[in-house]
């Protein structure tokens, strides 16, 4: 498609594709597009029904690239299993600044998992994850990581399912 052709000889800097339906080949093409693109600092997968599968290829590519910068991956599909591999990158990740993790089904024990990432992450300043039932523990856990990682300044945990007397 023209939309690849422009990730492959770096024409965009911008790719969105909220609300389009991703399926796993052409997830598959993109990223691989992506992998090799200098140009791209924001990519938008909102509402892609994106799963643990998807991002775990995404964590893959997010591991082999340093240019993208913004990355909105709400109101997606994934679980425990597809966060944990997130995670994992990105504790050693330096390009990402803005994450958009919304509307997802993290939970608390999730939440361990994000937030130790975060703890040695030294890129990320914004992190949105609105609407996740991570609850009192999981909230606490991004509340410590929040206060150890010196690049993080905006953390939005409304609707979170906590009791807001913890905040």
């Amino acid at each position: 498609t023209s939309l690849l052709k422009d990730i492959a000889f770096n024409c965009i800097t911008d790719v969105d594709l909220t609300g389009q339906d991703v399926p796993e080949d052409k997830l598959h093409a993109l990223l691989l597009a992506l992998k090799y693109n200098t140009s791209v600092i924001t990519l938008s997968l909102e509402n892609t029904r994106l799963d643990n599968a998807g991002i775990q290829e995404l964590s893959r590519l997010l591991t082999d690239t340093n240019t993208l910068q913004t990355l909105n991956l709400s109101h997606n599909k994934f679980t425990d299993t597809g966060i944990e591999a997130f995670s994992k990158m990105l504790a050693t990740n330096t390009s990402l600044t803005k994450l958009n993790f919304s509307y997802n089904q993290m939970r608390g024990r999730t939440a361990l998992h994000l937030s130790t990432a975060l703890k040695n992450n030294s890129s990320l300043q914004t992190l949105n994850l609105l609407g996740n039932d991570i609850r009192n523990e999981g909230a606490m856990h991004f509340i410590e990581a929040f206060k150890n990682n010196k690049s993080l300044t905006t953390l939005e945990l409304l609707n979170i399912g906590i009791d807001t007397s913890i905040m």
